[in-house]
């Protein structure tokens, strides 16, 4: 039986920033939350893809419940977001928004 975990959205925070504009350090948001998910998985590599669109939130950051996934990597609108999981926690740098952000994350798991 194959074993599979989903992201759970604790807390983020987003907004549209320039491209040019310096990538954020990843940032503990825990008031953030996630008004849409969509998961893509490849069960034969056993990973998958997670499209979430984060609420908008006047502080920066984004923090997630990810077990003992494997975080592949993050990104919002095809640019890199910087990233930092610890105590099955993942942490995101995305700036404070007025508006939802996606972000899209790549991970693998075990079966």
């Amino acid at each position: 039986m194959l074993r599979w975990s989903c992201l759970v959205l604790v807390a983020c925070g987003g907004s549209s920033a320039a491209p040019d504009a310096p990538s954020l350090a990843p940032t503990p948001n825990a008031a953030r939350g996630i008004s849409d998910s969509k998961l893509a998985f490849d069960v034969t590599a056993l990973s998958a893809t997670a499209t979430l669109t984060l609420e908008p939130s006047t502080e920066p950051g984004a923090t997630l419940e990810v077990g003992d996934l494997t975080i592949d990597s993050v990104t919002s609108n095809g640019a890199p977001v910087q990233f930092a999981v610890a105590t099955a926690k993942l942490d995101l740098g995305v700036p404070a928004s007025d508006s939802p952000l996606v972000v899209e994350i790549a991970y693998h798991y075990k079966n």
